[in-house]
């Protein structure tokens, strides 16, 4: 089986079924290859989605929705395979061999559905800057602080996504997304505004 948005390859010599909003759908019997088999499929919001997860490719075509223009773009990701276990995904923290153990908190990044709007920049001298999309940014200085800093473990205290957002998990996948990629440990608690909301992420 395999899953496409938009027109599939025309040269294919393989029969596409159309689906609903965009979606190109290819049946096939199984050839005993499980990796290439589509097991799971996803849907990711906004114009900066990511999709960390080992495994999952997001679809750069958005779903042909015809929704309105504030409901956020959708994007399908896929999984391919069984979810493998990460080899250094129950890595033992460890103290350096300089006896340092580096431990970054991330607070308040406010991740929404889409780029969100940041209306109260200011430069370094303290200058109101004008109002730009929030959450690359916000991406952009996570990415720089784990770099320069290089942490042992990063630890998430509240807030990563703001309230009643449409689609928590696109929102927090932003997040984790830099850490994720430089596979540094991390652990997360919720604030108020992470579980606020009818699409918010449960506490259990």
């Amino acid at each position: 089986m395999d899953i496409r948005v938009g027109e599939p390859n025309p040269s294919s010599d393989h029969s596409w079924e159309s689906r609903p909003g965009g979606i190109w759908v290819l049946r096939s019997k199984f050839s005993g290859k499980i990796d290439k088999a589509v097991t799971e499929v996803d849907v990711l919001f906004g114009v900066d989605a990511v999709d960390p997860r080992p495994q999952w490719t997001l679809m750069r075509s958005s779903l042909q929705l015809n929704a309105q223009p504030k409901v956020p773009v959708a994007r399908l990701s896929v999984r391919r395979g069984r979810a493998k276990p990460r080899p250094d995904a129950w890595a033992a923290l460890r103290v350096r061999e300089d006896g340092k153990f580096k431990i970054i908190q991330i607070s308040d990044t406010h991740m929404v559905t889409g780029v969100g709007v940041c209306k109260d920049a200011i430069d370094a001298h303290g200058n109101h800057l004008p109002e730009s999309e929030a959450d690359p940014l916000t991406v952009l200085l996570i990415g720089k602080v784990l770099e320069a800093e290089k942490p042992d473990l990063v630890i998430l205290t509240g807030d990563q996504v703001h309230h009643d957002i449409p689609n928590s998990q696109s929102a927090l996948f932003k997040v984790v997304a830099p850490i994720i990629e430089r596979s540094i440990p991390f652990a997360a608690v919720f604030g108020n505004h992470d579980s606020e909301g009818v699409h918010a992420l449960p506490r259990e």
